[in-house]
């Protein structure tokens, strides 16, 4: 019925309810090059002491690389976003130096 178009989105949504399912939190992490395995681990184990993880809940961590942030990461769980990358710093600061002439 020229529906094959939509299922790459419902694969994708039905990985997001069953991993609800499942007690699980994503958690994103962003940076300008590729991250080796035990910082991932490091930011696992103290973000997982952390408020933004429910009683019972497990992480799942998804790196991601983005050379356009220049530097830093980007931390997304659930719906908060944490970020510390240089880019945005840039940003801020080029804001401020614009408002301020």
């Amino acid at each position: 019925n020229n529906r094959l178009s939509v299922l790459e989105g419902v694969c994708e949504k039905f990985g997001v309810l069953m991993s609800a399912f499942r007690g699980e939190v994503e958690l994103t992490v962003t940076s300008a090059a590729p991250l080796d395995a035990k910082v991932l681990k490091q930011l696992e184990t103290a973000i997982s002491k952390s408020q933004y993880v429910g009683q019972g809940k497990k992480l799942k961590v998804v790196p991601k690389v983005n050379p356009d942030i220049r530097g830093g990461l980007i931390v997304e769980i659930g719906d908060r976003t944490i970020d510390l990358s240089v880019s945005s710093k840039m940003a801020k600061m080029n804001k401020l130096l614009t408002d301020t002439l």
